[in-house]
């Protein structure tokens, strides 16, 4: 994972400021055929404060560097103002500006988002911290898959950070069935498209928390696979066991 921050200063939810202690995370989809952070994530013309790296080393900015690696909106349509509806997020995953696939954090994690609407029991936005992918147009396998282990890894600094409950990790559409949201349907209509679902995104989670083998990295090297490869046997029910023998033939 590669974390930057952009705080999203100038929108009405930040200045609101209203306090979280985080229980579970919402995770999104924005439901447009635009993958770059530059369209939802901007400093604003005056800002100095909020912008930077976050993970995996802890760097404050200047406005021209942020703008540099998020590229330039200039249709004047970011998060970072009044918009309507009123809406904002803890964060969006998608393309920075050289066209890697990373993490901005946009709200503090400990201040409420305006992401989910309510629904007939309440609403996540008391609960939950809350993040956006950026959609493509949904066909390009290779981008989900690159937003998909972003986010994952997202989610585990998050648990890690917040000790937040894999099971707590919903996706909007789940959130409204909890009855918690509106009425959405993301991000599972996107991952339904590629065969992936909520349940394989919490089990690439729980995976990911677990305490590391040193079998992985061993077999990776001794036979010269690919990340591919290698998230493809993790994924076997018997991972652990058929690495370990992998890693220790003669």
């Amino acid at each position: 994972m590669t974390l930057y921050q952009c705080l999203l200063l100038n929108n009405p939810c930040l200045k609101a400021g209203r306090p979280l202690k985080p229980r579970g995370i919402v995770v999104h989809s924005t439901g447009a055929n635009n993958p770059n952070l530059k369209r939802y994530v901007q400093p604003h013309a005056a800002q100095e404060s909020g912008m930077g790296q976050v993970f995996p080393t802890a760097l404050s900015w200047s406005r021209e560097t942020i703008l540099k690696r998020l590229g330039t909106n200039t249709n004047s349509n970011d998060w970072n103002r009044t918009i309507s509806p009123a809406v904002c997020v803890h964060g969006f995953v998608g393309r920075m500006a050289d066209g890697t696939v990373a993490s901005v954090q946009t709200l503090p994690w400990d201040i409420r988002c305006w992401g989910c609407g309510s629904g007939p029991k309440g609403s996540y936005n008391e609960s939950h911290i809350q993040f956006e992918i950026c959609e493509d147009g949904m066909e390009d396998p290779a981008y989900l898959e690159q937003a998909w282990w972003e986010a994952v890894e997202l989610c585990v600094y998050l648990c890690r950070t917040y000790s937040i409950p894999v099971s707590a990790i919903r996706s909007h559409a789940e959130g409204h069935r909890d009855g918690y949201a509106s009425n959405h349907g993301d991000p599972d209509h996107w991952f339904k498209r590629f065969g992936k679902t909520m349940d394989d995104f919490r089990a690439d989670v729980t995976r990911a928390l677990a305490p590391a083998s040193p079998f992985p990295a061993a077999v990776q090297k001794r036979f010269q696979l690919s990340d591919e490869t290698m998230r493809y046997l993790q994924g076997y029910r018997f991972a652990e066991a058929l690495l370990q023998k992998l890693a220790e033939l003669p």
